[in-house]
């Protein structure tokens, strides 16, 4: 995901917000159909080098880093326990980076650090009701879900790009 940030904050300042919705749209809407298809591939350094890779510069160009993540470990097969903490590891570690990122071009101002601190009591009761569902679902569910989530990301950046 380090190695995949500064092309992401290279087309944040080079393309415009339009142009990468509509991009990450397709990717996500291509890797679900793969996905749906039932393509999966080895667990290995070289899937999940890959699916850091994008998943860093989606990050610091979009901000909707977890597609690449959540197909590359589907498509590697691991369990929804494992998918899950792996993601959230994933996504604290990158987080984190990607602010210094922000901050080293200029992007974080007052402003977005307001935004985000009004969006964390919505985080927290998120994460409390995902903790409740994961509990009861199933490995079968989990998968419809994971693919569900994923088309549905894609057409909210495809809306993001029409109404934007």
């Amino acid at each position: 995901g380090l190695v995949g940030m500064p092309v992401g904050l290279l087309a944040v300042t080079a393309m415009s917000a339009r142009s990468l919705s509509v991009l990450i749209a397709c990717v996500v809407l291509a890797f679900a159909f793969v996905l749906a298809r039932g393509a999966t591939v080895r667990r290995g350094a070289a899937p999940a080098a890959a699916a850091g890779f994008v998943s860093g510069a989606l990050l610091t160009s979009t901000g909707m880093n977890g597609p690449p993540l959540v197909a590359g470990f589907q498509a590697m097969g691991l369990e929804p326990r494992e998918f899950r903490a792996t993601l959230q590891v994933a996504f604290c570690a990158c987080d984190t980076l990607a602010i210094l990122g922000f901050l080293a071009v200029g992007r974080l101002t007052a402003d977005s650090l307001l935004l985000t601190a009004a969006g964390l009591p919505g985080m927290v009761v998120g994460w409390w009701l995902g903790d409740r569902l994961f509990a009861r679902t199933d490995p079968q569910r989990f998968r419809k879900i994971v693919l569900a989530v994923l088309v549905a990301s894609a057409c909210m950046a495809l809306a993001q790009a029409a109404l934007g």
